[in-house]
């Protein structure tokens, strides 16, 4: 059976590849049904969901303002891969319930360098969702990710987000929201 798509009207319009029609079908797929994972880390259930090929897959899931800790991607990066990562949401970084006065932010941060160990990832954007790539000797390697990035993986290994805030004096404690994370993970 012969299939064929075919871009745009009349005379001018453009036929698809097998390779391209899968493509645009699995970004309508992603759009349309959302893959939003609305898993939570108290709710047991899947952190991330999976939609690719082995050479490039894409991920979405949650990052928690709750949360003090970085969220396993549960994928494994090779230094110098592509990731192309892009975030939507916002948190308050200072609830205040029934009072009117919490301060919200999106994934770009509240501005300002986040100075101090007490950092999730010090020297990184404050108050914003960054990357960290934890390779198996243990070391991890920051980047700040905002509302999109796209770079060379700088390292080998696990891949987390999380949203840089204090661990200590109560950051995380105040804190109210979600961000959803996508990502596409393009392997050598």
């Amino acid at each position: 059976m012969k299939f064929a798509a075919h871009v745009g009207s009349g005379k001018r319009g453009r036929k698809l590849s097998r390779a391209a029609l899968g493509v645009l079908l699995g970004a309508l797929f992603v759009a349309v049904i959302g893959l939003a994972a609305s898993a939570c880390p108290y709710c047991g259930q899947p952190d991330w969901r999976t939609i690719g090929t082995e050479t490039a897959k894409t991920r979405q899931g949650t990052v928690w303002a709750t949360e003090p800790t970085w969220r396993s991607a549960g994928v494994w990066v090779h230094q110098g891969d592509i990731l192309s990562i892009s975030a939507l949401g916002s948190v308050a970084y200072s609830y205040c319930y029934g009072c009117g006065n919490s301060r919200w932010t999106g994934p770009s941060g509240a501005g300002g360098v986040a100075y101090g160990s007490d950092y999730l990832a010090p020297g990184r954007q404050k108050l914003a969702l960054v990357g960290a790539i934890r390779g198996s000797d243990g070391v991890w390697t920051t980047f700040d990710v905002g509302i999109s990035r796209l770079l060379f993986a700088p390292a080998s290994g696990t891949l987390y987000f999380a949203m840089n805030d204090s661990v200590y004096h109560g950051g995380f404690s105040d804190n109210y929201g979600s961000w959803t994370v996508t990502f596409t993970h393009y392997s050598k």
